[in-house]
């Protein structure tokens, strides 16, 4: 028989933003089953739901997102004959942290008041206020990220009709549907399986209500592009307002694909969650017209699997644009190319608490002719890269992505440019940096040896550094083995 629910979840701890909540799995009948849990955002008296994608632990702490609203999990039980689902009543409403302290100090002075006939003297008591603001949040320099999706949830699934509303019980089937439709604040949530599509999402959501298009809380989807000739994209982005969140997308073909291609005006787009792997280029490109891209928790790695002679440098990311954002995302296993290459264009971007492993060249590369300034990169894991899989070279990056009509011709042929790159990064680093116009010098800190560098000045900014580089660690060109690094404090 399938999982019978036989008493609902509940959600203990206190609804305060930055305490823990737990919820229970309820009680069911039928064969032990296994659980998936989906936390939710609801209004104040519980209704009016939408799911939190990256909520899917037993655990949850509320956000400064949640304040005002209510919270209650979908718990999803499943054994050998199927799955149910039972859902917790909803929560108090969350409330903000307390205020700031305020501490109270009393003066006393005194005054004397003269009279025609006896002296007189009178106290004053003077009571001064003194607010003392709390400590910064961790993280509180970076980007915002975009808010949740509140508005109606759509699903799709492998046994669906784009002919159908797009419920939980009558979903449509491709994923395009739902790339098609959705509008401002909506999301969909797609049910396991492998879709084979040419994904390609050019609609706009808005800063107030994004779109999120999500794997189904639990459940592996992967992603495929239908296409086999040719340069292939099993997702590409032109819109803005867009969540992609937990997927499986792998398998671009051609010598100048990409697993995830963003171009023309994308902006304002989280890329959270997701495992990006085995493409024959790139992992992720983001050509130079795009800008406040966020990559999130994602692991990418083995881009460049069946890479051909003659062919251009394959990376896990190649980064063009400005003001983006990468965090905790693993990287690794880039035998062609480097890590993360931010080139040849790209201003104002944070790089941080990543970990970056097993590429072929350094971890990261930053610079190039086109303007590249204003790049923190802070508190990454960068194991030792080169050659194969170790060391490090000062290989100038080349230009491997899709070719497309509005870029010069010059800069679109995969020739490699005549600048060097700015920074070349294959131990962890605090750094930032100049504009490809400075002279070129590296200046000597204490602590871990600085890198090398032939293009624009790199300035070591202060916090903390992490070098990984004990003998144990020597050969990291396996997902378990790199996992070791995955140590972030975000």
């Amino acid at each position: 028989m399938l999982p019978l629910s036989s008493g609902l979840p509940t959600i203990g701890g206190t609804t305060t933003v930055g305490s823990t909540l737990t919820v229970s799995s309820g009680t069911w009948a039928g064969p032990t089953p296994s659980y998936a849990y989906q936390w939710d955002r609801c209004n104040s008296s519980g209704a009016a739901c939408s799911v939190i994608p990256t909520a899917t632990k037993q655990n949850y702490i509320p956000a400064a997102t949640d304040v005002g609203s209510t919270l209650r999990v979908v718990v999803t039980a499943t054994n050998k004959n199927g799955s149910a689902v039972a859902t917790s009543p909803a929560t108090a409403t969350v409330t903000a942290l307390s205020d700031p302290t305020t501490s109270t100090s009393t003066t006393t002075t005194a005054s004397t008041t003269t009279t025609v006939s006896t002296p007189t003297t009178t106290t004053t008591s003077t009571s001064t206020t003194t607010t003392t603001p709390p400590p910064p949040t961790l993280g509180d320099s970076l980007a915002s990220t975009l808010l949740p999706s509140t508005g109606t949830t759509f699903y799709v699934s492998t046994s669906g009709s784009d002919s159908n509303p797009g419920t939980l019980t009558a979903p449509w089937r491709t994923i395009q549907m739902a790339l098609n439709v959705l509008q401002p604040g909506q999301q969909a949530l797609v049910r396991g399986g492998t879709y084979t599509q040419d994904l390609m999402m050019s609609r706009a959501g808005t800063a107030s209500a994004p779109i999120t298009v999500a794997a189904y809380p639990g459940e592996t989807v992967v992603l495929h592009a239908a296409s086999t000739s040719g340069d292939t994209y099993p997702v590409q982005i032109s819109g803005s307002y867009f969540r992609l969140h937990g997927f499986v997308i792998e398998n671009g073909l051609g010598t100048s694909d990409a697993n995830v291609y963003l171009w023309g005006d994308a902006h304002q787009i989280e890329v959270s969650g997701n495992e990006i792997r085995y493409g024959q280029d790139q992992g992720v490109f983001a050509d130079n017209t795009t800008s406040y891209l966020q990559f999130l928790d994602n692991r990418v790695h083995d881009n460049g699997l069946n890479h051909v002679s003659g062919q251009h440098q394959s990376h896990g990311f190649y980064i063009e644009g400005s003001h983006d954002l990468f965090a905790n995302n693993l990287i690794y296993n880039h035998p062609y190319g480097f890590g993360l290459q931010i080139y040849p264009a790209n201003h104002d971007t944070v790089v941080v608490d990543n970990t970056i492993a097993a590429s072929a060249h350094s971890s990261i590369v930053v610079g190039g002719s086109g303007g590249v300034y204003n790049i923190t990169i802070r508190n990454n894991i960068l194991y030792p890269s080169g050659g194969t899989y170790g060391g490090a070279t000062s290989s100038t990056p080349t230009r491997p992505h899709p070719s497309r009509a509005a870029a010069p011709a010059s800069t679109r042929t995969g020739a490699t440019p005549s600048p060097t790159p700015c920074l070349l990064l294959s131990r962890a680093a605090a750094c930032s940096c100049r504009p490809a116009v400075r002279p070129s010098t590296v200046r000597q800190v204490p602590g871990p040896r600085p890198p090398t560098s032939t293009g624009t000045a790199v300035r070591r900014a202060s916090g903390r550094t992490s070098a990984r580089s004990s003998a144990r660690n020597a050969s990291l060109s396996r997902a378990d083995q790199s996992r070791k690094l995955f140590a972030f404090s975000l």
